[in-house]
């Protein structure tokens, strides 16, 4: 029997038991994908067992030293053949222990509201990181859905048009989920817009001193109280115009003067777990 005709036989055998192979991996995949399953969803319960104590406790729920030594236990004990994708699905996986906790203990978005400069932006993203949620800050989410800015807007089709269209994007926004929004200085001076934003959400007013705001804000010139030449006397005096308005809407007041964003946020999740508590026992 010739050479040729032995390699060809065993090419065949190979390309015959190939798919028997893959068939094999295949299964022991989803094997594996089974007792993930199975774990996962006992991981799950044990979330929920712990937000239920964090609510009880005043707790916050992200944990930052915490999920740094699930990191390192994960990376030492089983991400030596494949470390990077070991902490990738650990990171993953506590995200979404994060958003369920979230979704317990705040049903409804966390909306931030205040006057220019009091960090709703900064604070929002952070805070949506550690809640694992959705971060959608109304006014850039006007600004690309009219592709301009909100000082064109002001320039061109005043005040009337745009203060329109921002209750638009609080009317779409503010029922669509646990999300956590932040709303434009002005945007619960109008009694509707509070309605729409309390009707799934709880409202979080940011405060600081005048001068803070002014700094943070004076070498800005994408906002349009500043094409009227704000100084930190006028801040004051518009926050004093504002105060009733603000203090009306707000479910939470937060000083944020002195304070890091991140020191904000635990303050934030802090006064949301009392707040919870407290509506719990009172049930």
């Amino acid at each position: 029997m010739g050479k040729g005709f032995l390699m060809l036989v065993n090419s065949q055998n190979e390309s015959a038991n190939a798919p028997n192979q893959l068939e094999q991996l295949r299964q022991g995949i989803d094997a594996c994908d089974r007792q993930l399953a199975a774990l996962f969803s006992e991981r799950m319960r044990l979330v929920l067992g712990i937000a239920d104590y964090k609510l009880a406790h005043g707790l916050p729920i992200f944990d930052a030293s915490r999920e740094q030594r699930v990191l390192q236990a994960a990376a030492e004990a089983y991400g030596s053949e494949f470390p990077g994708e070991i902490e990738q699905f650990f990171r993953s996986m506590m995200r979404i222990s994060r958003t369920m906790q979230s979704r317990l203990l705040f049903p409804f978005n966390i909306v931030l509201i205040g006057f220019m400069g009091t960090g709703k932006s900064t604070v929002g993203q952070i805070l949506a990181d550690h809640l694992g949620r959705r971060f959608v800050d109304l006014d850039v989410q006007l600004e690309k859905e009219q592709r301009t800015t909100i000082a064109e807007i002001f320039r061109t089709k005043g005040e009337a048009v745009f203060r329109q269209l921002e209750r638009e994007m609080i009317a779409k926004f503010s029922g669509q989920g646990e999300r956590v929004l932040s709303c434009g200085g002005g945007a619960v001076l109008r009694r509707g817009n509070v309605d729409l934003l309390r009707s799934h959400g709880c409202l979080v007013l940011l405060e600081a001193d005048p001068e803070t705001i002014y700094r943070r804000v004076s070498r800005s010139q994408d906002r349009p109280l500043l094409a009227q030449g704000v100084t930190p006397r006028s801040i004051s005096e518009l926050l004093a115009e504002r105060a009733e308005a603000y203090n009306k809407a707000a479910d939470i007041r937060i000083w944020t003067e002195g304070k890091a964003p991140a020191e904000v946020v635990d303050e934030i999740v802090r006064q949301l777990c009392q707040k919870a508590a407290a509506e719990q026992g009172s049930d």
